[in-house]
């Protein structure tokens, strides 16, 4: 449903993380399944952002299964009650509690081989993917506005700082007393109305630029 949707998140990315079966399969045919032979440009552009998105991703969720298995082997012989203030309890009680190892992981269970579930990386991986996933859509902002000028840029984000919830694309350009720009319709607009997050993202652009400016005079 996301995929037809034209949203293109973490939680689009997640299954394919989780399956075993399609982390065998090469992107390109995972795009040919998804766009098919009659597919739009807007399809084919989807289908690059998932890719970026789950480049990304993948390095990220295998780290998320390597800590889990490195927790679960320094704290083996500690109890779940000793744990219960630790990071990562909420992953033992998920690895450890339905297997009823309560006071400790029995001495013949090698932990190198035990299967971390799902769930329990889903667990460390979300808020990792979700930091990952806002920087990547931070460089792409900042590719899709690179021949924009800073001044308008502020100019909009000015005005989005003062525009109410649910405001109209309308209401944006009244305020500005003048068009958007073009490039930057897919970063503000949703639906005809303001996107929730266009002013954090039009901030994030214009920071990138601050940092790449303050760099170069250095």
């Amino acid at each position: 449903h996301a995929w037809w949707s034209n949203r293109i998140s973490v939680k689009t990315v997640l299954p394919l993380l989780e399956d075993a079966r399609i982390n065998q399969v090469p992107f390109e045919s995972i795009r040919e399944c998804l766009c098919g032979p009659c597919a739009t440009e807007k399809r084919h552009q989807n289908a690059d952002a998932l890719q970026a998105l789950l480049d990304q991703l993948r390095p990220i969720y295998e780290d998320c299964k390597k800590d889990a298995r490195q927790a679960l082997r320094e704290t083996r012989k500690q109890s779940l009650k000793e744990l219960k203030n630790h990071p990562m309890a909420k992953v033992f009680q998920m690895m450890r509690g339905r297997r009823q190892w309560v006071n400790a992981i029995p001495e013949d269970v090698d932990v190198d081989a035990l299967e971390i579930s799902s769930e329990a990386v889903r667990f460390l991986f979300l808020p990792r993917a979700e930091r990952a996933e806002r920087e990547l859509q931070g460089v792409l902002d900042a590719a899709a506005l690179e021949h924009v000028e800073t001044k308008p840029l502020r100019a909009v984000l000015m005005c989005l700082e003062v525009l109410p919830k649910k405001a109209t694309l309308k209401d944006l350009e009244v305020d500005l007393q003048k068009p958007i720009a073009e490039e930057l319709l897919p970063l503000i607009s949703a639906k005809g109305t303001v996107a929730p997050d266009a002013a954090a993202r039009l901030h994030c652009v214009l920071r990138r630029r601050e940092a790449a400016t303050s760099q170069e005079a250095n």
